[in-house]
């Protein structure tokens, strides 16, 4: 039935693409931007280090009766393979009856809050995007708004499951084996390490039902379910040799990968999150956000929750703290991804032009492991970013 459920809901889907690539009309105007991060590192086991995180270039093509094409490409410099590359966003976005149809990569904008500059604040995407909103997906995407209501449906190619990692100094390979802890993650095979390096086999529905209040408040509601791809129940229930087991990370209190699967026994192919989030922006500049997420990654229940607070000047200012938690209701084994995670982040940014800036940022990591002993991941870094 879900396999059923699954191809209809694709096939409504694409019919409007189809309906919207033939109202297209052709030469559109192009415009093209990019950005760079660059940070300053101080963290344990660093020396203070400068390390370009980031390079963005972009293309939006904007037809003349409103839809766009869009494609967006990351080079991580600190990596020295093809991995340094990135496809973030190949789609095209088209209006359909009332609402927007997305056709092709990006951001999966169909659930909870989008982690986006403008939504997630920070630099650094924090614990909850991090687990299971930030990767983006491959499918069809469509939007509507009635009145203070707002609807959301995508299907697209189920995630993976891997692994992100915490307190991290990308590209610091010798510090971060002692310092970085990883932790379940929902992952675009196609967007680097901590994860497989293939596209799930099944298909993900997802969908959001929101209300908004006068701009000020947005309320919503998100759930997503899918199959668990076999390679990935192989690896949770440690099916597959440890040395080709990417869901045994390197245990950052022996810097040696572990050795005990997440579950062993693990049958059920479950891949299912759900949950609310809130926004409100007051017109004296202070922002509130919050999310909470329970998921169901075969038979591990566990979930995912931040609460934000900040303030953003008219001068262009912006103050923000966040605390977020990972909470695996799963026994703690020398595996990292059965730890608990908590994170509070501190984040001044200072604008210079309009897309210039700077970003003051503190990350203060805790992490409940099998042992008393502790992981040092706090995390600081001072990073220019410069757009065009």
């Amino acid at each position: 039935m879900r396999k059923f459920v699954l191809a209809m809901v694709f096939i409504a889907l694409t019919s409007l693409m189809a309906c919207a690539v033939f109202a297209a009309e052709v030469a559109p105007g192009v415009e093209v931007h990019g950005y760079a991060q660059n940070r300053f590192y101080d963290a344990p086991g660093t020396n203070a280090e400068f390390r370009t995180e980031r390079l963005s270039l972009s293309t939006t093509a904007k037809f003349a009766n409103g839809n766009t094409a869009y494609a967006e490409v990351y080079y991580n410099p600190w990596t020295s393979n093809a991995q340094g590359l990135y496809l973030e966003s190949a789609y095209y976005d088209a209006s359909v009856g009332s609402g927007r149809l997305r056709v092709g990569k990006g951001r999966r904008i169909t659930f909870g809050l989008v982690p986006s500059y403008p939504n997630r604040k920070t630099s650094n995407y924090g614990i909850v995007a991090e687990s299971i909103t930030q990767d983006r997906v491959q499918g069809v995407q469509y939007t509507l708004d009635r009145g203070p209501f707002n609807v959301g449906l995508s299907a697209h190619t189920g995630y993976r499951i891997g692994y992100r990692n915490i307190g991290d100094v990308p590209g610091d390979n010798t510090r971060d084996v002692f310092h970085d802890v990883p932790h379940l993650a929902w992952r675009d095979p196609l967007s680097g390490s901590g994860t497989p390096t293939e596209l799930n086999r099944y298909l993900q529905l997802a969908g959001r039902v929101g209300w908004t209040y006068k701009n000020m408040l947005n309320v919503g509601f998100s759930s997503s379910a899918g199959s668990l791809d076999p390679r990935d129940l192989a690896n949770l229930n440690g099916t597959v040799p440890a040395a080709t087991n990417p869901l045994l990370p390197v245990n950052p209190l022996t810097a040696k990968p572990a050795t005990t699967p997440i579950g062993p026994g693990f049958t059920s192919q479950a891949l299912n999150e759900w949950g609310p989030d809130v926004e409100l922006r007051l017109k004296n500049g202070l922002v509130f956000q919050g999310e909470y997420y329970l998921a169901n990654v075969s038979n591990l229940p566990y979930s995912v929750w931040d609460v934000l607070a900040g303030y953003e000047a008219k001068n262009g200012w912006k103050v923000i703290t966040r605390y977020a938690q990972q909470n695996m209701n799963i026994a703690k084994t020398d595996n990292p991804l059965t730890w608990n995670d908590t994170q509070l982040s501190l984040s001044i940014m200072q604008p210079l032009t309009k897309s210039t800036w700077i970003q003051y940022e503190y990350e203060l990591n805790g992490t409940t492991t099998n042992t008393s002993t502790r992981p040092s991941n706090n995390l600081f870094f001072v990073e220019l970013f410069t757009g065009f």
